[in-house]
């Protein structure tokens, strides 16, 4: 079975697992058969079935060009002795041959020729094996009428001849078509029963594609988690056999899960493997499909180039398999990422080819899409008439369809596009239309019309229904976390949810409602560890907290599977009644239980979320740990005006802006970090940066009189603001850094702030011991020095170098009271943060909990006892956005913020790759300062000390 029916439309982005794919070197080491190895085409007479059983031996290894070399040469023999039942066969297999290579005009021309040698010459015990094939080609050509009648033939005809096997493999291809026209119980019912069967006959085979489709009917369902089982199940049925097609079709499918999990790892590693399995059986119409799911994977990462090159080759490939449909999708895809690039001329080209496309095949659904995105990026180009255009006929055809799903695609549409022309009423006018049907769209779909209606309102000079309004849009977004939902509405979806945030700061402002703005400022943190916990790995000793954010993060993908479902089945509501209504009850049921979940974990677990963005803030509680002399600066980076500053003391709570840019924000702290990490003498062009960072992020509370009380900043940044060391912000009225007037702490949400105090009153007051590791001396000549610099106040050190710096010995230290010390390679995992790690020894055969590899998703699972943990390596404060464009949302998935939430006091961390000599200096300075000081304070100290010293 192809990955097609399920991989294109169930895509969405998220968390990361540690398994390794399935071992398929076995399955693709050794050559097929070739057609003189099997059997040689001059052998006596009657060796046909043996020539047949060769054939089919070659067909199931994957080698399709040489099955069909063989039957050509089957079928001209047989037609030059007249044998008619022979040439049929021969044609039949011939059919499925080309059909698995992707030749679908030849695939059908020989399976209907087949058919007709069949009933001219009343070879009736060979019917079942063409309205089988036919039915299978029907299928992947989305004939489904004629698929479900082909199929409906071929199960009459093994019932009236008592063929289980075949009745059985008839059921199992039924149900395919049951799937794809939306009758998901039958089609269980269909792959359940083709499994008994086979698994009673013992044909491992067909037993597996069994268990493979009903891995892929339980991913359309929304429950991934169970398709995995699945398809493990079918993977261990087709190893041993060296079905190379199914071990394909299962690794795909595979993907498709773990890209519903949110794995992307997991995913793109599934996908490879099957797109190198494809490649080598030459499943042309396979590979289309991966390149698509991959481009879909890229484009929710935000890596556009390399989503269009994965649309490009799909589309490629789907030109030449004659796959007119998926070429128009493809170009869509394709166009919606040029628009979001801003290049609206290519975007207009590439979604014209794809609506023309889409109208020549008869495709409403796929051309009302088309022209929702055309209309839009008329209307962003100020083309003349050709946007209202687009959304007239748009509206026109969603009224022929007739579906809620439709309804709500034009509604969102026309309010996005009021919205732009500023045009309110007409806004709230849209918004309404659509509103009883919005429930139908997803949460995505429900939050961009609350979002718009608010702008409406606010423009309308109606605040604070304005703020209540923009209240529901964040509560929406709240819930679904950034887990957009798939389907025909993707393109509509606001693509960065900072603008819900920032609306509603800006409306509250206005209002003058600073603590609430501060709270949704707060909850705007970065979440990315958040999302990602429920495939962390994290088994028996997982925290109660873990399970509860896995268990809504299974919810959320149900959510978006069941709006998916229900997407597809009203575009035919009149067939679907009773499907509609059970999926709309299982919509709604796992709603309720999902937002009654996300009040348990707001109450249950709010310090562990606290760290994760996933905790609301109590201002009054943050105010109330505040001493006299420390001052909480609050940053807030919107999508586009200025930079939000929230101060807060004791007493007050006050917002300030700043006049810069979010873009150029950004452009200055990657200028300053690039300057630094070079290490760059010449001129004073890093001191102009910081200068004039100190200007636009400090300045503001400065100039208002706000610091000159304080001599501590608790800071909380936002967006790149995390990859900034504040410390070296320059004041340029002074010339003094930043630390030489103030002791820093940075922290990922205000609201860990409490909880880090509650952490310090409650841990010991004796003296501690602490813990120093240097695994790597040869590689790292001055971490002996740095681990000899560790010392603590009338406690005992303990040093470990060399082998002895295992991973077993850190956890252990770490579940103690006192310093750990880890002076060691940082290996940051740009593309799968969960695996970014501390390099630790290595021991052979050692258990994921000792192999030398300390990586985030463990430390999530761990309860740390240190009261400080100093992270002497590479970037070990540096999330995954900076490798990327301080991707948004990404801000804080740093190992330090890891250690935080398992349960550190306090956390020392780099941000950049460090230099050997230099860390162990610093160590030094550091630990002669902490003697009877807090962390920060021995920091700003020691930070101090090496400025005055030179070097």
């Amino acid at each position: 079975m192809n990955i097609r029916a399920s991989l294109a439309p169930l895509l969405a982005g998220l968390s990361l697992a540690a398994c390794s794919p399935p071992d398929v070197d076995d399955a693709v080491a050794r050559a097929p058969p070739s057609p003189a190895d099997a059997v040689t085409m001059n052998e006596a007479d009657g060796k046909y079935d043996a020539i047949f059983v060769a054939a089919e031996s070659i067909h199931f290894a994957g080698a399709f060009d040489s099955a069909v070399v063989l039957l050509e040469a089957v079928r001209d023999r047989a037609r030059r002795e007249g044998d008619v039942s022979v040439e049929a066969r021969a044609l039949t297999r011939l059919g499925l041959a080309h059909w698995r290579l992707g030749n679908y005009a030849l695939a059908r021309s020989r399976g209907e020729a087949a058919l007709e040698l069949k009933e001219r010459h009343t070879l009736t015990d060979q019917y079942f094996e063409s309205y089988n094939a036919l039915g299978l080609q029907a299928w992947n050509e989305g004939r489904l009428s004629d698929a479900e009648r082909w199929d409906n033939q071929a199960i009459l005809i093994a019932r009236r001849t008592g063929d289980r096997h075949a009745e059985a493999k008839a059921r199992g291809n039924l149900a395919l078509v049951q799937t794809d026209l939306g009758q998901f119980p039958e089609a269980r019912a269909g792959f359940e029963a083709t499994r008994a069967t086979m698994a009673t006959l013992g044909d491992a085979r067909l037993e597996g594609n069994a268990l493979t489709n009903l891995g892929m009917l339980n991913i359309r369902l929304g429950d991934p988690q169970a398709a995995i089982a699945f398809l493990q199940l079918a993977l261990a049925r087709y190893q041993p056999i060296r079905y190379n097609t199914g071990i394909q079709s299962a690794l795909g499918q595979l993907g498709t899960a773990y890209t519903a999990l949110g794995d992307p790892a997991q995913a793109f590693t599934m996908l490879d493997s099957a797109f190198t399995l494809a490649s080598q059986q030459g499943l042309e119409q396979e590979r289309a499909s991966i390149f698509e799911a991959k481009a879909d994977l890229y484009r929710v990462a935000g890596d556009f180039p390399r989503a269009r090159e994965m649309y490009d080759s799909a589309r490629t490939l789907n030109a030449e398999l004659g796959m007119e449909l998926e070429q128009g999708i493809d170009l869509r895809g394709e166009a919606d990422i040029q628009a979001r690039l801003g290049d609206l001329v290519r975007a207009r080209s590439s979604a014209l080819k794809g609506l023309q496309i889409h109208r020549r095949v008869g495709a409403p659904t796929e051309t009302l899409a088309d022209l929702l995105i055309l209309a839009e990026i008329e209307d962003r180009s100020g083309a003349d008439g050709a946007g209202d255009e687009m959304l007239a006929a748009a509206r026109s055809l969603a009224g022929e369809l007739s579906t809620s799903v439709a309804n709500v695609e034009v509604g969102l549409t026309e309010a996005r596009i009021a919205d732009r022309r500023r045009r309110s009423p007409a806004v709230l006018v849209a918004i309404a239309r659509i509103r009883p049907d919005l429930a139908r769209g997803g949460y995505a779909a429900e939050w961009e019309a609350q979002l718009l209606e608010s702008r409406a309102l606010a423009r309308l000079g109606r605040s604070e229904e304005a703020a209540a309004a923009g209240r529901r849009a964040l509560a929406t977004v709240e819930r679904v976390r950034g887990n957009f939902g798939s389907g025909t509405l993707r393109t509509a979806f606001v693509t960065d949810k900072r603008e819900v945030y920032a609306h509603l700061i800006s409306v509250l402002l206005r209002l003058g409602q600073v603590d609430e703005a501060l709270a949704v400022a707060d909850a705007a943190r970065g979440r990315v560890l958040l999302e990602r916990l429920p495939t962390a790995g994290l088994a028996a000793e997982t925290s109660a907290q873990t399970v509860t954010f896995s268990e809504g993060e299974l919810l959320l993908t149900e959510i978006d599977r069941l709006v998916e479902s229900i997407e597809e089945l009203a575009e035919r509501p009149a067939e679907h009644v009773r499907e509609l209504t059970l999926l709309d009850d299982r919509l709604k049921r796992a709603r309720r239980e999902y937002e009654g979940l996300v009040v348990q974990v707001a109450e249950a677990n709010h310090d562990a979320a606290a760290f994760l963005g996933g905790a609301r803030l109590d201002v009054r509680g943050v105010q109330a740990t505040l001493a006299a002399n420390q001052r909480l600066i609050e940053y807030f980076v919107p999508v586009d005006g200025d930079v939000v500053v929230f101060v807060v003391s004791r007493n007050d709570v006050l917002a300030l802006t700043s006049p810069v840019t979010p873009q150029n924000l950004t452009s200055r702290v990657r200028l300053a970090r690039e300057i630094m990490v070079r290490g760059e003498t010449a001129g004073d062009r890093l001191g102009h940066v910081l200068d004039a960072l100190h200007e636009a992020l400090i300045g503001p509370a400065l100039q208002a009189g706000l610091l000159s009380e304080a001599d501590e900043l608790i800071i909380i940044p936002h967006q790149a603001l995390v990859y900034l060391p504040f410390a070296a912000l320059r004041d340029r009225t002074t010339g003094r850094y930043l630390v030489e007037d103030f002791t820093i702490r940075v922290l990922p949400s205000a609201a860990a702030l409490p909880v880090l105090a509650d952490r310090g009153r409650t841990a010991g007051k004796d003296p501690a011991a602490a813990s120093a590791f240097a695994p790597f001396p040869g590689e790292l000549p001055a971490t002996p020095l740095e681990v000899a610099a560790v010392r603590t106040e009338g406690a005992r050190v303990r040093r470990y170098a060399g082998s002895r710096a295992t991973e077993r010995a850190v956890r252990q230290a770490l579940g103690n009271p006192g310093i750990v010390h880890l002076a060691t390679h940082g290996v940051l995992n740009a593309n799968n943060p969960m695996f970014s790690r501390l390099e630790l020894a290595r021991r052979d055969g050692g258990s994921p909990a000792d192999d030398g590899r300390l990586e985030v998703h463990e430390l999530l699972s761990l309860s740390i006892r240190a009261r400080l943990v100093f992270l002497s390596g590479c970037e070990t404060g540096a999330g995954a956005a900076y490798s990327t464009a301080f991707a948004p949302g990404e801000d804080y998935a740093t190992l330090a913020q890891a250690f935080l939430h398992a349960g550190a006091g306090s956390v020392i961390a780099t941000l950049w790759p460090v230099e050997d000599m230099g860390a162990a200096a610093f160590a030094d300075q550091f630990y002669r300062q902490l003697q009877g000081r807090t962390p920060a304070r021995a920091l700003a100290r020691a930070q101090r000390s090496m400025l005055a010293g030179g070097r």
